[in-house]
């Protein structure tokens, strides 16, 4: 196998797995955060809720943005904002800076969602596969 080729298949599953993984690893982060800024578990629980509720703000209006600007600049913009957000957590001195900043890297974790639409429309319409699911209910794949 020519690994050239499947360089941005590498690329694209790495960009994929750190993004989606955003979202999750904040829950083991949860008893260093708790003990560097010394808070009780009632108070560190909200970490993972600004994550997600980031996330749900991004749903609901970046998302549909997508279709109207140009996606690539949008990914671009997206990318630099986890980026900055991801540093902005491991830089933060206050609790409330945290969970700001787990807030905007929820906000900008949508690039697995967006980044599929993106490519493909990258592929030219002759290659597309197409689902087809016949009276019977199973699903047959057809390559036009």
């Amino acid at each position: 196998m020519n690994s050239k080729k499947h360089y941005p298949l590498i690329i694209l599953a790495a960009v994929m797995g750190v993004n989606i993984g955003n979202m999750f690893y904040s829950q083991s982060l949860l008893p260093v955060i708790s003990e560097g800024f010394g808070l009780s578990d009632g108070q560190v629980f909200w970490v993972p809720v600004f994550l997600q509720a980031g996330l749900l703000t991004s749903l609901f209006f970046l998302l549909p943005v997508g279709d109207i600007w140009d996606r690539r600049v949008l990914l671009r913009w997206l990318a630099f904002g986890c980026s900055i957000s991801a540093l902005a957590v491991v830089l933060s001195f206050n609790y409330h800076v945290v969970l700001a900043s787990f807030y905007c890297l929820g906000l900008c974790s949508l690039t697995s969602y967006m980044l599929p639409a993106y490519l493909s429309g990258l592929i030219p319409h002759m290659i597309y596969t197409y689902i087809y699911i016949n009276p019977t209910f199973s699903i047959s794949f057809m390559h036009r």
